[in-house]
């Protein structure tokens, strides 16, 4: 039985000199399509993806995502991923002695981390080990500039609203 799923394997992916050996549960490596698909979960963590030019990415499973906003933090499904933000400090250093600042930069560094198991996802360690297949793994984002400080509306607008916080 395992040899017959060695051999769709084989058949399938065309890896004429990639090792197949008897000790891998090949009906598993069969089920997992290891190639020719992306490696991550949830690759578009920012609700956008290759196929969509609004900013609003298309989610073949789960709850529709919600646009990309980032006032001041990040929205976002980051289900899968380890994110961390480190704020980054702003050069004050040419702003003369006794100057009193009323607004500065502010900016930060934000990361996104996911560890992929490739034996789970359906390679096997001789493959890995002698063969070296190529692997391509692909995140997707897009800065779309969505939020915008807009002059609030009213004869009292003095600072600007920002446009997600409508």
């Amino acid at each position: 039985m395992s040899s017959e799923w060695k051999q769709r394997c084989a058949e399938e992916w065309g890896l004429q000199s990639a090792p197949f050996p008897d000790s891998v549960d090949w009906k598993f490596v069969y089920e997992a399509q290891p190639f020719n698909r992306n490696l991550l979960k949830n690759p578009s963590p920012y609700a956008v993806s290759h196929d969509s030019a609004s900013g609003e990415g298309e989610s073949s499973s789960g709850p529709p995502r919600r646009p990309l906003c980032i006032p001041g933090f990040i929205e976002g499904d980051f289900s899968d991923w380890t994110t961390s933000t480190e704020n980054i400090a702003s050069d004050t250093s040419k702003i003369p002695k006794g100057a009193i600042v009323c607004a500065t930069s502010k900016y930060s560094w934000h990361t996104l981390e996911q560890l992929v198991d490739l034996k789970a996802e359906g390679l096997w360690e001789a493959l890995l080990d002698e063969f070296r297949p190529e692997i391509l793994i692909q995140d997707w984002y897009e800065e779309n500039g969505q939020c915008v400080n807009l002059p609030a509306p009213g004869p009292a607008a003095g600072r600007g609203q920002n446009e997600c916080d409508r």
